[in-house]
């Protein structure tokens, strides 16, 4: 009888000690497979060389009191140096040159830049650009500065495999919802979101119309596309402003900015009289889209009056990257994100303002 009881300890033993390393390799299997979960993107040639640029000023400031430096450091390079280096015809992908600073070069692409250290290889970048659906209730922030708070925030439905540098490219307050950028490249990030871009969001409003059963008048657009003053002396104008559906007591505004002011949409409508009972974001700087949901105004209008409490779970990859649902993320084209550079760098006579170039 001992005999058999300490057979069955044993064997107990080695099915625990299987069922763990099963869980394990599990694990590691998620893992790895986590790692590729997030798609990295060509970037532009004007970034690849930025981001080795900065990668040089970070070695050489943690080797500043070095005794001796390496010859071989890659030139420092600002935004204008680096486009005139490729527009001078200094840089090369793969053998050919090229002047295009927003060619979208592959992490694989062979880069060499012609400076007066010689000629020298260019590491590659790998970089992330995404466009995420945020839900409502979710607070656009990367690090956990809600610790008085019990909401959860962008951060905690970052795909598996996220880098610690991916990071939103902009803000959607708590209560709205929609499209978010979301990126690696600290230079898309500042282009995006520079107050002078001048790039469009285009949001989707749902307001109440129970006052008089009828949709937002004419005059009211009017006074959107003119600028609404708000509480602190702004003029807030809307580009683009049009009822797309009504149905007797709710009504759906199509309103685009080119501004990103805090909660600017939600208090034009309020300067013009209307409230905003649901804000959807479907669009930001050209990307998106994010689908229209609910369909129904009445079903909308029910679900803004109850607390928003969004299940936190990593974003998933979606199966349409034209029509994003809530907790949905894809990939940024790379046209897109060439669009964005291009619209953002500088002009040819600003460049040949700039001195001080590396380049021959």
């Amino acid at each position: 009888m001992v005999f058999n009881m300490e057979r069955t300890v044993g064997f107990g033993r080695v099915k625990k000690c299987a069922s763990l390393t099963l869980v394990g390799l599990c694990f590691l299997l998620l893992h790895v497979l986590a790692i590729t979960f997030v798609p990295s993107s060509p970037v532009p040639l004007v970034r690849r060389l930025l981001a080795a640029s900065n990668e040089q000023k970070r070695k050489d400031k943690q080797n500043e009191f070095a005794a001796e430096k390496s010859s071989a450091s890659f030139p420092r390079l600002w935004l204008s140096s680096a486009h005139r280096c490729v527009v001078n015809g200094s840089v090369s992908v793969d053998g050919v040159v090229r002047t295009n600073p927003v060619l979208m070069v592959d992490p694989s692409s062979n880069v060499l830049l012609r400076c007066e250290l010689g000629c020298i290889e260019v590491p590659a970048q790998k970089e992330i650009y995404l466009k995420f659906f945020k839900p409502r209730g979710v607070i656009s922030a990367n690090s956990p500065v809600h610790l008085y708070s019990k909401r959860s925030i962008t951060a905690d439905f970052y795909p598996p495999g996220a880098p610690a540098s991916l990071h939103n490219a902009g803000r959607l307050d708590g209560d709205s919802e929609g499209i978010l950028l979301l990126t690696t490249d600290g230079h898309f990030s500042h282009f995006v979101t520079s107050p002078g871009s001048g790039f469009e969001k285009e949001y989707i409003a749902l307001t109440n119309c129970q006052r008089d059963n009828k949709p937002p008048s004419e005059e009211c657009l009017k006074s959107l596309l003119q600028g609404v003053v708000l509480r602190d002396g702004h003029l807030a104008k809307a580009t683009e402003a049009s009822v797309t559906d009504f149905d007797g007591c709710y009504a759906r505004l199509r309103i685009v900015v080119t501004e990103g002011r805090f909660r600017m949409v939600r208090r034009m409508l309020r300067g013009v009289g209307y409230g905003c009972m649901q804000l959807l974001r479907v669009r930001t700087c050209g990307i998106g889209d994010a689908m229209i949901r609910p369909t129904l105004l009445q079903e909308a209008a029910r679900e803004s009056l109850q607390k928003a409490k969004p299940t936190v779970q990593p974003a998933r990859l979606a199966q349409n990257s034209q029509e994003l649902l809530p907790g949905e993320f894809a990939p940024i084209e790379a046209e897109e994100v060439a669009r964005i550079y291009a619209s953002s760098l500088p002009s040819v006579e600003e460049i040949t303002r700039d001195l001080g170039s590396v380049c021959k």
